[in-house]
């Protein structure tokens, strides 16, 4: 998978992004000197991020500014919660390419998922969820 993020989060419309995305599920992250755990689905997943810091690129979408990356994201199921932890509640919202999280009615991440790193062919996709979605254009 190819990760493309906009290089800085552009101001979004909650009720905006409510109408627009049409998947919603909520999740828990634990924060803790162990790692990072997700709780989902009554399910305790340890992430891992393993990064590749040499296939970045950085491009322009429409207006917006992105960085695109392949980036992993694993999640290895666990059976025990970390002792001292930071407990996060997050509201994941997705449409076709497009993800984001909330936490705390404020944007904490935003990424659109692909399948290579080619953008040809999704620039137009990624536009248009950018402007059913953003507070202005």
């Amino acid at each position: 998978m190819y990760y493309y993020y906009p290089l800085s989060l552009p101001v979004l419309d909650l009720d905006k992004i409510e109408r627009y995305c049409d998947k919603k599920e909520k999740i828990i992250r634990l924060y803790s000197d162990e790692g990072i755990f997700q709780v989902k689905k009554s399910k305790i997943f340890r992430i891992h991020y393993i990064d590749d810091e040499t296939n970045g690129k950085r491009m322009k979408v429409g207006k917006w500014d992105f960085v695109g990356d392949d980036s992993k994201i694993i999640l290895n199921l666990s059976n025990k919660i970390p002792y001292n932890f930071e407990k996060r509640e997050f509201t994941i919202y997705k449409k076709g390419l497009m993800t984001i999280e909330i936490q705390k009615s404020k944007v904490a991440n935003m990424y659109f998922t692909v399948d290579s790193p080619e953008i040809h062919g999704i620039e137009e996709d990624i536009i248009n969820c950018m402007k059913n979605i953003c507070a202005k254009v």
